[in-house]
């Protein structure tokens, strides 16, 4: 039996590549999952490899329903605003199963036993489409050969952005391949929560002090104060180991060092020369996202 694969990553792109040879598709925006279906049901695993089948009931009961076992999917659990644009706040509030979630499906790493990791992009999207019946929660990734109308659709809409496909490419597992790339359409991704500082009056979070990793060593790039739900500042601190560093303390004494194992999704206007996000927006925790795998995307 094959077990976790490590999924293959976007490159960040400033711009889309053109011929004949690239697939796009329209980026959602939520978790990466891969989902293993076989005679004795189906699991859902993180980017990371953790098993998160508890966390979506009802997904993986339709899951069951729709792919042909026994196979390996990779695809995105998503969920969506009244507008239909998938939202991941509203994703993370669903996480434990309160709420509709969707699975759309992208790639195809295996069936009946087989790897077709080795296989072009254009064969695995025809294995891919012979193994999936779509439904209300379980979908099948379009993809254009011109990028120009998802690109109007995306802006339209408020899509996070695109993602360009080489169409002869293999599935190189665990890499951030060239034959894979995104264009961010907002300023967004995941930062590693380095600090906090807490409410003088109630004790409760008042901001998050926020970092990457670059050259292997913690690089400030800033604090989000904004976008916590009530709930958020109350039981958000409760996650927190406290640290005795001086990373964040000889910036700001008023900061709280933190273990730095959170990743925290983050929207922000631009980034300062100095590499600090301006005006920036707390979207949701990245519990399927490791803190040593964060780096500044430009």
């Amino acid at each position: 039996m094959i077990g976790f694969i490590p999924p293959q990553l976007l490159a960040p792109a400033r711009q889309l590549p053109t011929g004949a040879n690239w697939r796009y598709e329209l980026k959602y925006d939520g978790y990466r999952a891969q989902v293993h279906v076989s005679a004795h049901g189906v699991r859902l695993f993180t980017r990371s490899g953790l098993d998160w089948t508890c966390r979506f009931p009802r997904l993986t009961q339709e899951l069951a329903a729709s792919v042909r076992a026994p196979c390996i999917l990779d695809g995105e659990i998503y969920a969506t605003d009244p507008a239909g644009r998938p939202d991941f706040t509203l994703l993370c509030n669903r996480l434990g199963g309160s709420g509709d979630v969707q699975f759309v499906a992208f790639d195809v790493l295996a069936t009946d036993g087989v790897s077709t990791l080795h296989l072009p992009l254009s064969a695995r999207r025809y294995v891919l489409r012979s193994m999936v019946s779509e439904s209300a929660q379980v979908h099948l990734v379009e993809q254009a050969t011109d990028p120009a109308p998802l690109l109007a659709l995306a802006n339209e809409r408020g899509w996070e952005g695109l993602v360009a496909k080489a169409n002869d490419g293999t599935y190189q597992p665990g890499s951030r391949s060239p034959n894979w790339r995104k264009l961010k359409l907002k300023c967004r991704q995941e930062f590693i929560v380095a600090g906090w500082r807490p409410d003088l009056v109630t004790g409760a979070l008042k901001s998050l002090a926020l970092a990457t990793i670059e050259d292997e060593r913690l690089t400030f790039r800033g604090s989000v104060g904004t976008g916590f739900t009530l709930d958020e500042r109350q039981t958000l601190p409760q996650r927190f180991v406290p640290v005795a560093s001086l990373f964040v303390r000889r910036l700001d004494p008023t900061i709280i060092p933190l273990q730095p194992n959170l990743v925290a999704e983050i929207e922000y206007l631009e980034l300062s020369t100095h590499g600090i996000v301006r005006q920036p927006t707390f979207l949701g925790v990245r519990f399927d996202k490791a803190a040593d795998d964060v780096r500044l995307e430009i």
